[in-house]
């Protein structure tokens, strides 16, 4: 069954089976192009006593490289099919676009989402897409608003932020953005970064050809100028059509645009898993402290925004 070479390199779903009483075999496959199927008339099997059953390697071939999911294996009546696979098979969309609540402007609490700085808090927004429905993301970004205090919703002084950093949000396949190195954690998390080593922005990601599990970029900032009880602007993508990065800054009070990018770099696609925290992730002690709000996932086809324009 011929497809194109990039179909082999997306998730495609398989069907295979034999009628006895028909004496017919049917497969089908549904590539990312199209589906294609094959079949088989006046075919006789001998009914089995037993059956043996191998998955991507059997005693005489090399083995099959890449990734199986899903699989299901039945007998008996009903079970063959040429048709309406929709009950067996989940890939059926090219993209999705998780439903969070799009905040409208307006500085009120109704419109925001509320990060304390107390220990062990839980994140301000712990977003989980496990087992996706759809198996070719290759594209995801996110965005938002925020606003950073030392006042409000908890009362800090600066030896409480001396030396330490805080976790800003971002995109995970484990749900934990935090232990650098570790595949998985820092798939696009952003670190806030308040007088160790000068305030600033720690913004992360990895590629998978280097080993490279920590790749950060940082943005020093003016804290009494640009962020303290500030709204800012922060989006943060991936493409692997590009193998690129990108992520944005607009510090509103002065203007200030910033942009960072990561060029030929390899995510390990496609997102199977994907876990999405804002203020919190659990390797960190402290919640952060401030506002969010106009927030933003998106993993459909094409939604990278990979430049200053894009993004404006």
């Amino acid at each position: 069954m011929a497809a194109p070479t990039d179909d082999y390199s997306r998730w495609f779903w398989v069907y295979f089976g034999y009628n006895y009483v028909k004496q017919r075999a049917f497969a089908y496959c549904k590539f990312n192009s199209g589906v294609r199927t094959l079949e088989w008339n006046n075919v006789h099997h001998i009914l089995p006593v037993y059956t043996t059953w191998y998955l991507s390697k059997d005693p005489w071939y090399a083995g099959f490289a890449g990734k199986v999911r899903k699989f299901t294996l039945a007998f008996g009546k009903g079970v063959y099919q040429e048709s309406d696979y929709e009950d067996l098979q989940r890939i059926s969309r090219t993209g999705t676009r998780p439903n969070l609540v799009e905040f409208e402007d307006g500085d009120t609490a109704e419109t925001q989402y509320i990060s304390q700085w107390y220990e062990n808090v839980a994140p301000t927004l712990d977003y989980k897409l496990d087992d996706l429905d759809d198996y070719n993301i290759t594209e995801y970004g996110f965005s938002f608003y925020y606003r950073a205090s030392l006042y409000y919703p908890v009362r800090q002084d600066l030896g409480s932020l001396r030396g330490n950093w805080r976790f800003l949000g971002g995109l995970s396949e484990n749900g934990d953005c935090a232990p650098a190195g570790r595949r998985g954690d820092r798939t696009l998390c952003i670190y806030d970064r308040y007088w160790n080593a000068g305030a600033g922005l720690h913004f992360t990601t990895y590629d998978s050809r280097t080993g490279n599990m920590n790749y950060y970029k940082d943005i020093p900032q003016d804290w009494t100028k640009e962020y303290d009880n500030q709204w800012n602007f922060i989006y943060f993508g991936y493409s692997k059509k590009l193998n690129q990065a990108y992520g944005y800054i607009k510090y509103t009070r002065t203007g200030t645009v910033v942009n960072l990018e990561w060029n030929d770099i390899a995510h390990i696609d496609p997102l199977q898993r994907a876990f999405f925290q804002l203020g919190k992730t659990p390797s960190y002690k402290y919640g952060l402290n401030g506002r969010f709000a106009q927030i933003r996932l998106d993993l459909s086809p094409d939604c990278y925004l990979g430049s200053q324009s894009a993004v404006e």
